[in-house]
């Protein structure tokens, strides 16, 4: 018999261990080919106009793959030649030299990457039209990227596979060949004492976890940019040590306690989950922070995906704006009409004039001892009930300001005793309540506006000094593709009088169709990558436990054996391992969702001051559940797939 063919041998005979693995890679390689034949895609690059965010995006996200792929590989074939170096002693002993030994392991890798390649190959040739389909739905392709085969894609995910493999395999040897003979069978041995553990440290990770926790839940928004990384630190190290000692700990307790320790059950579970966490607890803490980075990222993208359309209309209410100079208004006014009906746009018309003042600041602050004043525009209350739809009682002595630049909705109401001077008269307001929303776009006019009653606002008018006006263009069509389409070629066709440096503001163009649209590209294609790019770290993660599971696998069947022998039935030894690994499965999650749940509550405290303010909470932490939820579900499958195929493997040694 050939080196080959042993090679082979061992893979049918290990297939239980590799064929997770194996799933796992060859998922990895379909997204790999499936992100390649996108960027590629002939018709892509004339399609629209964002396709070169599309294809920077895929070849990103193809790198990402490639860069984790190689450090997972190297990991799990690490991982699989440590619970095989009994084996490889065995070979040894039998007269094979450590370059048939390594001959051996390196096609046992070229066999297991080629069924990963063909595999994953295959499926995403399968998978390719919906995979297009979707994609072009989310950029909004007016017709969808159609099925699209090239050997020069098939030899690309060769290739950067096929290199990758063979690194590894070189790689991983060391593992075999610098350990004695000796050594390699006595690899699978367990030392007999029990693990220790340390109450200071296990206390530290505890109290670290919780100290990243508070940190997130409690701080302030503006000093929470200037947490990220000191919490993240915190946090991290805290679930090493968290792992390592404190479910030591907590095993320690469980022994202490008779009455539940000296159960069957609860008595082999408690001292066989001692020595599993002794030697997991690596790659548990790992899998545990990984997560939490894959929950978190992409309960942000969810979570700002779905408010896009909420975020738009909070800064740029106006679907078509014209501010400035009302003089200059009719040509640039009979352009945009003249798209509009090109376009099939039914738009309804407001004008509205502004009146430009400057307000100090101690108006709305009286703690704020300085002289420092910045301009507003002054707008009648009519006007805002009309475009906000919503009704509350304003006196002439009181005032309301939106898109202030200090809002807070900690504090929304402030009281003013100051007047406000319109030509030579003031204005003298009791109460100027603050609110975040503006009524025009954010452009040049980005502005404070202040809402005074009708009554005061035609006093103004008449003293005013200076004005600006705006012509306003708002449609139920807003939304669709061709509105996206005008804006874009109001922006190309339309003239403004006076840009120049002299006059550069004479007329200014704001509008939101079309910036709504490559929000929603950019954000959808995010959500789409983010996600299959997280569902590749996921399944790793996943194959991260799995493959811990087989590292002992030997020793777990003899300790099966034995218990078998002192009168275990095989339905009570499948309940007691299924807890075991439940919890070496189970544990990393639930941390995780904690980590996650913090890191979540601080992008609420800061959504609190954009566009969601007070329902930030529950929509940052609604989506973030939605996200948990659909992950819980991936990897509980994952879980009882695992456990099946290891359960098979373990149970073998009752046939032994």
């Amino acid at each position: 018999m050939n080196l080959q063919k042993i090679a082979y041998k061992n893979v049918r005979q290990n297939m239980n261990r590799y064929i997770v693995y194996i799933a796992s890679m060859s998922f990895t390689v379909m997204i790999f080919y499936l992100y390649i034949s996108l960027m590629t895609h002939p018709k892509l690059s004339t399609s629209f106009i964002g396709a070169d965010k599309v294809k920077i995006a895929m070849k990103a996200a193809a790198i990402v793959i490639a860069v984790f792929t190689f450090i997972f590989l190297l990991f799990s074939a690490t991982a699989f030649l440590r619970s095989r170096k009994k084996e490889f002693g065995l070979l040894s002993l039998l007269g094979i030299s450590n370059r048939q030994l390594s001959t051996i392991v390196i096609w046992e890798n070229i066999i297991i990457g080629a069924m990963a390649l063909g595999i994953g190959i295959s499926f995403g040739i399968l998978f390719q039209k919906l995979f297009l389909m979707a994609v072009s739905a989310l950029i909004h392709l007016p017709d969808p990227l159609g099925f699209y085969l090239s050997t020069k894609i098939i030899l690309t995910t060769i290739f950067t596979f096929g290199t990758l493999f063979l690194i590894v395999a070189i790689f991983s040897l060391k593992e075999v060949l610098k350990t004695s003979v000796v050594d390699l069978i006595k690899a699978s041995k367990k030392p007999k004492k029990l693990p220790r553990h340390s109450k200071t440290v296990a206390a530290l990770g505890v109290l670290l976890i919780l100290t990243g926790y508070a940190l997130a839940f409690y701080a302030k928004a503006d000093i929470i940019p200037l947490l990220v990384l000191p919490v993240i630190a915190i946090t991290c190290l805290g679930t090493y040590l968290a792992m390592k000692e404190a479910t030591m700990a907590i095993l320690a307790l469980l022994r202490k306690n008779r009455r539940y320790f000296f159960r069957t059950d609860h008595f082999l579970n408690v001292s066989h989950l001692s020595f599993k966490m002794k030697v997991n607890y690596r790659t548990m803490s790992s899998v545990a922070i990984l997560v939490a980075v894959i929950l978190t990222a992409l309960g942000t993208i969810f979570t700002v995906y779905s408010v896009l359309e909420e975020e738009v209309s909070s800064n740029y209410p106006n679907h078509y704006e014209l501010a400035g100079d009302r003089n200059y208004f009719d040509v640039p006014s009979k352009e945009l009409e003249r798209i509009f009906y090109e376009e099939d746009i039914k738009v309804q018309r407001i004008d509205i004039t502004g009146i430009m003042t400057t307000i100090d600041i101690s108006v709305l602050f009286k703690s704020y001892n300085t002289d420092r004043r910045f301009q507003v525009i002054i707008l009648p209350y009519s006007y805002y009930e009309n475009q906000k739809g919503q009704k509350r009682i304003l006196n002439d002595d009181e005032a309301l300001i939106l898109n202030y630049y200090y809002y807070s909705p900690e504090r929304e109401e402030k009281i003013s005793t100051d007047t406000l001077i319109i030509g030579e008269q003031g204005f003298y307001f009791n109460k100027i309540y603050t609110e975040e929303n503006t009524l025009v776009n954010q452009g040049h006019y980005r502005v404070p506006q202040l809402i005074v009653t009708d009554t005061v606002y035609k006093k103004m008018q008449a003293l005013a000094l200076e004005t600006v006006s705006f012509r306003l263009y708002n449609s139920k069509q807003w939304k669709t593709k061709r509105a996206a389409i005008a804006a874009r070629r109001i922006k190309k066709e339309v003239a403004l009088p006076g840009l120049t440096k002299q006059e550069p503001y004479k007329l200014v163009l704001t509008t939101s169709p079309d910036l709504y649209e490559e929000s929603q590209v950019d954000l959808g294609l995010a959500l789409f990558v983010g996600f299959l790019v997280t569902l590749v770290f996921f399944a790793a993660c996943c194959s991260l436990l799995y493959f811990r599971l087989f590292t002992e696998i030997d020793e777990d069947r003899k300790n099966y054996q034995r218990l078998r022998e002192l009168g275990l039935s095989s339905k009570e030894m499948q309940k007691i391992t299924l807890k075991q690994v439940l919890i070496i499965f189970m544990l990393p999650y639930l941390l995780a969702i904690g980590h996650s749940f913090f890191a979540l509550s601080a992008l609420s405290t800061i959504a609190e001051y954009t566009v969601l303010k007070t329902t930030a909470k529950t929509v940052v932490l609604s989506h973030g559940i939605l996200i948990t939820l659909l992950y819980l579900l991936l990897y509980t499958l994952y879980f009882f797939t695992a456990f099946s195929v290891y359960w098979k493997s373990l149970s073998k040694a009752e046939l032994k």
